[in-house]
């Protein structure tokens, strides 16, 4: 009771004190839970040499009282056999007295048997002798018989698909705190599985079943606290229960950690904290989080910039079929970084992103399409042309409500820091603008300007920062990206230059004077740096739309 916290608090402590005196007396389960307590390391230093010495004892004691067909004893020896406890593993004689017991109604040996029977361990695999015993436990009350039956139901598996009789055994499982029937249940309502939406009956068996420590429902219950379903938004609350997953290995916890500390938007940004969580979840084959380490790669965010792990991330994702890697795939053969340019390659991906509904690969196809078909032998106009009509007619169509939208988000908003400014370049993200396909805003100062039919901005910035070389000392071109609602990326430049504020004159001795213009170091969009390197706006403007990063720089 004390060792597995049933019905009571777990104390492993007093569950050792008490099992040593029924030990003492020969009582084979207080034998059977010192080997436990050995093998777990509850209450005592982990010892597989004690733990073998506790189980041996309590087989000799449990196989006397089988013998002599006591029906605890029967199964608890079905378990030893099973479990290679105290004897070595042997399939076959777990059946026989999981048999046993079974036939004399023990509920927990027939979910046992039924189990035997579905993996084909000491018997032939037979689903019908799975449905067999499964009921017959299930209807005795044993919940987790209760709870397997219902996810037969749900899916189908081993009997007839059946979404009612589901429920209906879930929820029979779930008032008795079966953990993975609270689970699921939670997460049946939450997405309107066969059922009505409902949110506060998600809420109510994900936060059972998360108290419980069940990962998935603990990674629910944090998502529902981040997108404020049935509950007021609570980022904190959310980040905790995430944490509570992740470190259970739930990768979806564990890549929403990883987004919320990149964006900064919910929780102070920490690159590190975001490439530790991507890199768990991409480990499991996340396919999202290596999207994202990829775009840390490319941006030099948090790591080295380093464009060739990028591409490595990204492929691993492409391949998984993601479409925001087929996309970055083919704009990193396209552009030539971190593998040798190849416009064959980057249209393969390019198109397999297309396919998917990416907009933005689209675009790129269609701009591709125009130099280089798809067997890599002749321009391909026509192509091009269906590409580039499926993205700008996605741009127009979205471009109204996403003005609207974004003109009510962000009327009268200042932005007085950098990293403020990102942070609402990430809110800002969420219009339908970015989240529906091309028709996306990009940097304006300080602000967020919904552009419209810009769907091929990206490729027009690059081209225009090659003519603002010639006219600015541009230092460094800076990629930053975010994650649309949709679970779209996208990808802006912020140039940062050098630009003469004032002028400052020097006289000499001998009369003569010389002028040394007074520079300062700004961040801002390139959109803005171009209209005042093309003479658009004033300085005046300039200032008001950048961010000063740096002191004045002094004349030498």
């Amino acid at each position: 009771m004390y060792l597995h916290g049933l019905g009571v608090a777990k104390d492993c402590e007093k569950a050792l004190k008490l099992s040593k005196i029924a030990a003492e007396k020969g009582v084979p389960r207080g034998q059977y839970s010192i080997g436990e307590m050995y093998d777990t390391g509850c209450g005592v230093k982990k010892s597989k040499i004690e733990s073998a010495k506790w189980y041996k004892l309590a087989f000799t004691q449990y196989r006397q009282c089988a013998e002599r067909g006591d029906l605890n004893a029967l199964r608890i020896l079905g378990d030893m056999y099973d479990e290679g406890k105290g004897i070595v593993v042997n399939s076959t004689e777990a059946v026989k007295w999981y048999r046993k017991a079974a036939e004399q109604d023990d509920a927990a040996a027939q979910f046992s048997l039924a189990g035997m029977y579905e993996d084909g361990r000491g018997v032939p695999q037979d689903s019908s002798e799975v449905v067999k015993w499964i009921q017959k436990a299930a209807e005795q009350g044993y919940p987790k018989a209760q709870y397997y039956l219902g996810y037969m139901n749900w899916e189908g598996k081993h009997i007839a698909q059946n979404y009612t009789e589901a429920l209906n055994w879930y929820l029979k499982a779930a008032e008795q705190n079966e953990t993975d029937a609270q689970s699921a249940l939670g997460a049946i309502y939450q997405e309107g599985q066969k059922v009505a939406q409902d949110y506060a009956e998600a809420l109510k068996w994900s936060r059972r079943a998360a108290e419980h420590g069940d990962a998935n429902a603990q990674y629910n219950l944090g998502l529902m606290y981040e997108k404020g379903l049935g509950v007021p938004k609570d980022y904190i609350e959310a980040g905790q229960w995430y944490i509570e997953a992740a470190e259970q290995g739930n990768d979806s916890a564990q890549y929403n950690l990883g987004v919320m500390y990149y964006s900064g938007s919910e929780v102070s940004q920490d690159y590190s904290q975001a490439f530790k969580w991507f890199s768990k979840a991409a480990e499991q084959g996340n396919t999202n989080a290596q999207v994202y380490l990829g775009i840390m790669c490319q941006t030099g965010h948090g790591v080295i910039q380093d464009y060739k792990a990028a591409v490595n991330w990204y492929r691993k994702a492409a391949v998984q079929g993601n479409m925001n890697a087929q996309f970055y795939l083919g704009f990193m053969y396209d552009r030539g970084r971190g593998v040798s340019q190849n416009n064959v390659e980057a249209m393969k991906w390019y198109r397999k992103a297309a396919e998917q509904g990416s907009e933005a690969a689209k675009k790129a196809l269609g701009e591709l399409s125009e130099i280089i078909p798809p067997d890599g032998a002749t321009a391909n106009p026509n192509l091009a042309f269906k590409y580039d009509t499926l993205a700008k007619q996605k741009a127009e169509q979205e471009r109204q409500d996403a003005a609207i939208e974004f003109s009510q988000r962000t009327q009268g908003v200042t932005r007085s820091s950098l990293s403020e400014f990102l942070k609402d370049v990430n809110a800002a993200a969420k219009c339908p603008a970015a989240i529906k396909g091309d028709n996306w805003g990009s940097y304006s100062g300080l602000g967020f300007e919904v552009e419209t039919n810009c769907s091929g901005l990206f490729e027009a910035i690059i081209d225009r920062l090659i003519s603002l070389k010639k006219k600015l000392h541009v230092k460094r071109i800076e990629d930053i990206s975010f994650e649309t609602e949709g679970g779209e990326h996208r990808t802006f430049p912020v140039v940062t230059a050098k630009i003469a504020i004032s002028e400052t004159t020097y006289t000499y001795g001998d009369g003569s004077q010389y002028v040394v213009p007074t520079k300062r170091l700004f961040a801002c969009s390139t959109r803005v740096i171009d209209q005042y390197a093309d003479g658009k706006i004033r300085l005046e403007e300039l200032l008001k739309r950048s961010k000063v990063i740096d002191e004045t720089i002094k004349p030498r």
